[in-house]
């Protein structure tokens, strides 16, 4: 078996974070298991013989990805060089769930209802990616870097009004449509080769008025009283990263 995915997994102590374990999702065909190892994630080998002696379990490709909907556009092409193929976390399935698959289906229903009004400011999307009548992935616009990796690299020339400004223009488009985002942050801000901001990953994504999911916000730039899906949700997250980038821009202007 083939590994596929990894990530460390650590509990917060008194004295700070604390390795637990890794898990590794390995593939054999449309088998996957997934193991819980003691190791650190430079540890994790290539490969798994499954007589290895590891906690774990055994999921089909059925558990995690959904059947694949009629009414959903099929991707004309789903080349690593020509878009970003968006797949579930495997790691984040638990037994028993369905809520991986769900979440993707509900995404790529969002993007379906959003794509025949395509917006500068909002993530383009070219439509699934289907394999034995599963739905494996959402095939988006590639795009240069996200606002997170520009703050990382010290980047001074960063725009607070032109990328505050673009992202606003884009979630009031969303609005427009009846959806909020619900987890504005600046991992979920990208820029095209042109500078360009856009709003990406709507898997929060949902009809405005309606009940949050367990997937809303991010922690630093959500208010943690919201319950339902509300346009304040996305500016209150906006105001948070405009907050994000005037540090930064601060502190890039204090170095030099």
């Amino acid at each position: 078996m083939n590994l596929v995915e990894k990530g460390e997994v650590f509990v917060k102590t008194d004295e700070g974070l604390k390795f637990v374990h890794t898990t590794a999702v390995f593939q054999d065909g449309p088998q996957f298991y997934v193991a819980k190892m003691d190791c650190k994630m430079r540890e994790v080998p290539e490969e798994l013989n499954t007589s290895d002696k590891h906690e774990g379990f055994f999921v089909t490709y059925e558990k995690l990805f959904p059947r694949f909907d009629a009414t959903l556009t099929r991707a004309p092409c789903h080349s690593a060089d020509s878009c970003y193929v968006k797949k579930p976390r495997l790691l984040l399935y638990q037994p028993g769930e369905d809520s991986l698959g769900a979440q993707m289906l509900q995404e790529a229903h969002v993007l379906e209802a959003i794509k025949s009004s395509q917006h500068p400011n909002v993530q383009q999307y070219h439509g699934c990616v289907e394999l034995n009548n599963q739905l494996v992935g959402l095939c988006l616009e590639k795009y240069l870097e996200t606002l997170t990796e520009r703050v990382q690299r010290n980047d001074a020339t960063l725009d607070v009004d032109h990328c505050v400004n673009g992202i606003t223009s884009g979630l009031k488009h969303i609005h427009s449509l009846g959806y909020c985002h619900n987890d504005v942050n600046p991992g979920n801000i990208m820029f095209k080769e042109d500078g360009t901001p856009v709003l990406i990953d709507f898997d929060s994504c949902i009809p405005t008025g309606q009940k949050l999911g367990y997937k809303a916000g991010t922690l630093g730039f959500w208010d943690d009283s919201a319950t339902h899906s509300l346009p304040q949700n996305d500016f209150t997250g906006l105001r948070f990263v405009k907050e994000f980038i005037e540090r930064h821009l601060e502190s890039v202007k204090s170095l030099t």
